[in-house]
């Protein structure tokens, strides 16, 4: 199984599940890695799945090349981190990558959920497999 994970290009955040802050509004940026989703790449990669692990919110990438990058990878799921200050935008940005990825499930990492928004956007074909990991 092909699985892509992602913190997407939608700011700066702190994106743990008990600390999530904007960075960019701080006097000194202080960058975090992904820890929990670098568990998650090692756990699966030892069960032998395929693994991709992104932090776009760090690289400098033009967007055609981030979806070139995930459009490559093909994958099966698509796991995302969002960050309460950034759900909206993260969504935005699966509707945009959504479109070259016709088999991929997406599934969004967040401690929190905004459900009536989600709701809301299941008119996007992407959005229907949705699982939500609280």
């Amino acid at each position: 199984m092909k699985i892509f994970f992602c913190v997407p290009p939608t700011g700066k955040y702190i994106r743990d599940e008990r600390c999530q802050l904007n960075i960019s509004s701080r006097t000194a940026e202080n960058i975090r890695e992904p820890v929990q989703l670098l568990y998650l790449c090692g756990l699966l990669k030892q069960k032998g799945n395929d693994v991709l692990l992104r932090d776009y919110s760090v690289e400098n990438f033009a967007l055609k090349d981030i979806e070139k990058e995930i459009a490559d990878f093909d994958c099966d799921f698509f796991v995302l981190e969002s960050a309460q200050g950034a759900f909206k935008d993260d969504l935005n940005f699966v509707k945009l990558i959504s479109g070259t990825l016709s088999k991929t499930h997406f599934v969004i990492k967040t401690p929190f959920a905004d459900k009536e928004y989600l709701q809301n956007q299941t008119e996007h074909p992407a959005l229907c497999p949705w699982l939500l990991v609280a």
